[in-house]
């Protein structure tokens, strides 16, 4: 945790540093539309925010995708753990259908 801090600290300082060095106004152009001169430092700092939000999205994402397959197999070790006869500690052969 306090290794992530002093990353996301060197890299914010590092945007900073980059920011304020280039502070000329820039025209960005994609396919047909051009915006209007803005400071480079406004499309550092979006381009910045928009890399966050992205991160946080697909990690969601995956956290979601994850819990589910988590949730699956605590499912199915509780399956497995009602075949087990408690007395003798066997297993209850599966059936065929079961593989």
């Amino acid at each position: 945790m306090f290794v992530n801090l002093i990353i996301l600290l060197a890299v914010a300082l590092l945007l900073v540093v980059l920011a304020l060095q280039n502070p000329n106004p820039v025209q960005i152009c994609c396919l047909k539309w051009e915006s209007d001169p803005i400071p480079m430092v406004v499309v550092i700092i979006v381009s910045f925010l928009v890399g966050i939000i992205l991160t946080l999205l697909f990690n969601l994402l995956r956290q979601r995708r994850l819990r589910g397959i988590i949730r699956e197999k605590e499912n199915e070790i509780m399956e497995l753990k009602k075949r087990l006869i408690p007395d003798k500690k066997l297993i209850i052969p599966l059936d065929e259908d079961d593989l």
